[in-house]
């Protein structure tokens, strides 16, 4: 099997083969200071996503990240090698409430209500101009790995 790992906490065993990303640009750090925390409970943590900030390390912005930055943040209130899980992303462009899990007996817990959808998430659209006052989203969705949906590609088997 192949494990994609995007923040460097997995550890390793001999004979694994690890491939390095190396050509993968920096995004500009979002501070400690300018990370803006919502919740913080014993197992998890809520934070604020500043568009333009990848949730975790990625192909496209190897440093950078919100997960990143909260490991900085746990760090400096004097958390010793702090676990930061990634339960749900948002996509780089976008903004709102990350929640993370900063233990990792929670991570699978937590992951499994996102993926049998008993947590609720609302997304709100932010249009410039002056948007009609109706209209259809009707991009056609297909069925990804582990639950997850994409958009389809134009006449790909399965969309829904």
């Amino acid at each position: 099997g192949r494990l994609r790992v995007r923040v460097p906490t997995v550890r390793v065993v001999p004979g694994e083969r690890v491939t390095v990303h190396l050509e993968t640009p920096d995004v500009p750090r979002l501070s400690i200071e300018d990370l803006v925390v919502v919740l913080h409970g014993e197992d998890f943590i809520i934070v604020e996503k500043p568009p333009g900030v990848p949730v975790a390390a990625t192909r496209e912005a190897a440093t950078g990240s919100l997960s990143e930055t909260l490991i900085a943040w746990l760090t400096a209130r004097g958390v010793v090698r702090p676990y930061v899980g990634v339960v749900h992303r948002l996509d780089q462009p976008a903004s709102g409430l990350v929640l993370f899990t900063t233990r990792s007996a929670a991570n699978a817990s937590v992951h499994k209500l996102f993926t049998e959808h008993a947590i609720e998430r609302v997304y709100r659209l932010r249009v410039e101009g002056e948007p009609p006052e109706h209209f259809v989203v009707d991009a056609p969705l297909v069925e990804a790995r582990a639950g997850h949906v994409r958009v389809a590609k134009h006449g790909e088997v399965g969309a829904m």
